[in-house]
């Protein structure tokens, strides 16, 4: 299973197709995150996964849909969620995924047990 740092965001692969990315203190901005999916998808290929993300620090929101979309990441993530911890970043980040809807589904979870058996099951579906 891969685990690597990428600028600072640590990303680790914990069971085989379920990644999570943990940007830390790291300031998540669209580059970064354009940057990040393509490292992602040079690191596994056509393999099929489903990511969590957790990212406390998140700015310009409103562009990572369009991120995603442009990167054409539905071909190898099936699903991903955002880990939220606190009630401001969790609104944050819904109507970030209210705005525009992605070809893979995406959730939100406070509990980041409760995240991973989502992203299983719908890992189990490709």
């Amino acid at each position: 299973m891969k685990k690597f740092t990428f600028y600072e965001v640590k990303v680790e692969e914990i069971e085989p197709g379920i990644v999570i990315t943990d940007y830390g203190s790291q300031l998540v901005t669209p580059v970064l995150l354009a940057d990040l999916l393509d490292r992602l998808l040079r690191e596994w290929g056509e393999t099929k996964i489903a990511m969590l993300t957790i990212a406390p620090s998140a700015t310009e929101m409103g562009n990572f849909t369009a991120v995603i979309e442009e990167k054409n990441v539905s071909g190898f993530i099936v699903a991903s969620a955002v880990l939220a911890s606190n009630p401001l970043q969790r609104e944050l980040v819904r109507v970030v995924h209210g705005q525009k809807q992605t070809a893979h589904p995406r959730r939100i979870f406070e509990e980041k047990e409760e995240a991973l058996a989502w992203l299983r099951e719908e890992l189990a579906k490709h």
